[in-house]
């Protein structure tokens, strides 16, 4: 992993090389030492120590050699115990000693972010792109906010890598497969194009994916070894978290299930194919049968302009009569694609992400109750929908976690699932 930045340098990590931890620090340990800074500081060496399982002498020693690397940083006193004695010293990772890039592009609109070594975005840009014009503007706009959050790094401070979350399959060479939304990607070579620009490691997955392992990492998938992640919104996919790792296929296709086909000879998809989940359950979808709802009803408040999901939201908690009824058959939709999830993975946990979380658990309700009746003959069953707790940067964050992941120690989800 990259170390402490070097003095000099304009920071974008270019032709930079990574010195060998020190010998002294096991690499396990190193690694291990580096995560739980990252999951649980601020957090004493005695804390450390109990969860890692490290010997609270190899603790100190290894946390003495993160220091004089300038990776970890003293933050202040914690409390003392019940006991009494002295208070223990936290600890932090070094924001100043490195950086990270995270990326999302979505149907219309890509977002970048620079974040220190400790996680923390420092800057953060986005722009607006024409989702039908091709790859070449939507990359144009993507340069534009990495260059943009690239220039407030800190001269000298070295950049360990990008992560990049996209609206589609991508392979393991950082190749989009292809993007039902968007037109012209098929095969375009992302990874490649942005190392080639930006002259750092770049790490590329499918938005779902990225959400998984944000949650397996810091949310509501740690320490769970079977959890599913539903993207909801424009489109509809899933990051498929089973036995602790991370489910991608044979041919990356593993969570596109917005394109199960789940009514029949339906209307024709994005991707061509007919009655895929997502063109009835897809936010857009959810929007324009409350239009038509709200002209057939004359509820001028719900088709006087172009309305968000947020706005539908306010409209739901107010009492608005078409606006229940029209998310009560959104939970319909929601709740059929929902049912097969139950029946091909049987996940601990489904964490919604997306336009769904707009609703919070009004919608989690109506969603727990139509997949409890679906199973009634089947079993007593609680179905385990919830509301992710990451917020709605989840997936820059995420992006984020890609490009530092190494140098924080943290593998796939299946490295939590152990842990204390």
């Amino acid at each position: 992993m990259a170390q402490r930045a070097p003095v000099d340098g304009d920071g974008s990590g270019r032709g930079q090389t990574t010195p060998a931890p020190p010998a002294r620090l096991g690499q396990v340990n190193r690694r291990s030492l580096l995560r739980e800074l990252r999951l649980g500081a601020p957090i004493s060496r005695v804390g450390l120590a109990e969860r890692t399982g490290i010997s609270k002498p190899a603790v100190t020693r290894g946390i003495t050699d993160l220091i004089e690397e300038g990776l970890v940083i003293e933050t202040g006193r914690g409390e003392s115990t019940s006991a009494g004695g002295k208070r223990p010293t936290l600890l932090e990772l070094n924001g100043r000693a490195a950086a990270g890039l995270g990326c999302v592009v979505e149907v219309g609109k890509v977002r970048a972010t620079l974040a220190g070594f400790n996680g923390e975005f420092e800057a953060t840009h986005e722009t607006d792109f024409d989702p039908q014009a091709g790859p070449e503007i939507a990359m144009a706009a993507l340069k534009g906010v990495l260059h943009g959050v690239v220039d407030r790094n800190a001269a000298g401070r070295l950049i360990l890598g990008l992560g990049v979350s996209v609206p589609g399959p991508v392979d393991e060479e950082g190749r989009v497969v292809v993007m039902p939304h968007l037109q012209g990607w098929k095969g375009v070579p992302v990874a490649d194009i942005l190392h080639d620009q930006l002259g750092i490691p770049v790490q590329v997955d499918n938005e779902s994916r990225v959400q998984a392992l944000a949650e397996g990492w810091f949310g509501l998938g740690r320490g769970v070894e079977n959890f599913v992640c539903l993207e909801t919104g424009v489109g509809v996919s899933a990051g498929v978290v089973m036995n602790g790792r991370l489910c991608r296929g044979l041919n990356s296709l593993a969570g596109e299930v917005g394109h199960w086909s789940t009514y029949g000879d339906g209307r024709r998809c994005y991707c061509d194919s007919r009655a895929c989940w997502e063109i009835n359950a897809s936010t857009t979808q959810f929007l324009a049968d409350l239009e038509t709802a709200s002209i057939a009803h004359n509820d001028v408040k719900l088709h006087a302009g172009k309305l968000s999901v947020r706005d539908v939201a306010h409209a739901v908690e107010v009492g608005d009569a078409t606006a229940r009824a029209e998310l009560e058959a959104h939970a319909d939709a929601l709740a059929r694609g929902i049912c097969n999830l139950v029946l091909a993975y049987d996940p601990e946990r489904i964490i919604l992400h997306g336009d769904a979380n707009a609703f919070g658990e009004r919608l989690v309700r109506m969603l727990k109750r139509r997949v409890r009746d679906r199973f009634a003959l089947w079993l007593e069953y609680d179905p385990p929908i919830m509301l992710s707790e990451l917020g709605d940067d989840v997936g820059l964050a995420g992006a984020v976690s890609l490009a530092l992941r190494s140098a924080w120690g943290l593998e796939e989800p299946s490295a939590m699932v152990q842990a204390p």
